[in-house]
């Protein structure tokens, strides 16, 4: 929710707005999909703005909103090449500032793991940062969720794939390089 009254929420297919606290939900889902089933990658920024990943399996389209979802609008080229995305995990700071994290099969199976930013909403992405082995969590890995509360602070967490270790980085230079944090999980917990 952005406020008491308007929010945004997703399926897996669909993109869904309220405007009178969850009473009622709108179908606000871009008409422009290129997929007949297309995952959808949705980022709230305000009670109008929102950007929208819709990933599909060979190509990937970066989609917003300024309106609520009354229309949708292309933003421009894409980060990576797309018919390597898997899919891909979107950060906006605001409407011109956001991060993404495209999720690419590198060499000999392993994880590559990119973030590219942009400062036009979308329109242009430059990247930050790009390793196969880096140091997340003791190798590559899935990023599951990236998120910034500046435009130099954020995190970053995920999994290492061949030990299934869990890692939470930090930046404090925007994404360029990142700092393992390390918190303890909970014994209940598997680490796998």
């Amino acid at each position: 929710m952005i406020s008491t009254a308007t929010g945004w929420a997703a399926t897996a297919h669909r993109v869904l707005r309220t405007l009178n606290g969850g009473r009622t939900w709108l179908n606000v889902t871009p008409v422009a999909s290129p997929h007949k089933y297309p995952r959808l990658w949705p980022v709230w920024v305000s009670r109008s703005t929102a950007f929208v990943v819709i990933d599909g399996p060979h190509s990937a389209e970066l989609m917003r909103t300024t309106n609520g979802g009354k229309s949708w609008q292309m933003t421009g080229s894409f980060p990576v090449p797309l018919t390597r995305s898997l899919y891909g995990l979107p950060e906006f700071l605001s409407a011109q500032v956001g991060w993404f994290v495209p999720k690419s099969i590198g060499a000999a199976g392993t994880t590559l793991i990119q973030l590219d930013r942009t400062t036009d909403g979308g329109g242009h992405w430059s990247p930050v940062f790009s390793d196969i082995t880096q140091n997340l969590g003791g190798g590559a890995g899935d990023v599951n969720a990236i998120t910034f509360v500046s435009p130099e602070r954020g995190w970053m967490t995920g999994s290492a794939s061949a030990t299934g270790q869990v890692y939470f980085e930090e930046t404090g230079n925007g994404g360029r390089s990142w700092s393992h944090q390390a918190l303890p999980v909970p014994a209940s917990l598997s680490q796998t």
